[in-house]
């Protein structure tokens, strides 16, 4: 998830942006007054980005009936062959794209 600074932008076209910062985690601003991640937005940032990993590794983990130990090792492995997600179980088959209507 990119996240693009535009600070030096804003100043060099003579934009000065001003904002009320209230508290430490409050950093929508950011984007407009800062030249990069403070410590507060990285932290941020990456705890929701985990978030919302583990709900997607969760998800996947209750669908496929695995462990969510073995769909983050698979994750972390990726990209994996069709054969070796197959024998993960995170897919049931593998066919051709002619093949799928057929499978009733």
């Amino acid at each position: 998830m990119p996240t693009f600074f535009l600070r030096n932008l804003l100043s060099k076209i003579g934009v000065e942006v001003q904002f009320f910062k209230f508290f430490e985690y409050k950093n929508a601003p950011n984007v407009f007054t800062e030249e990069g991640f403070t410590r507060p937005h990285r932290e941020q940032t990456e705890k929701l980005v985990g978030s919302i990993f583990d709900q997607i590794i969760s998800g996947i983990a209750a669908q496929r009936r695995l462990s969510a130990a073995a769909v983050s090792k698979a994750v972390n492995e990726s990209p994996l062959s069709a054969q070796e997600a197959q024998a993960q179980g995170l897919v049931d088959g593998i066919l051709y794209t002619d093949q799928v209507g057929s499978r009733g």
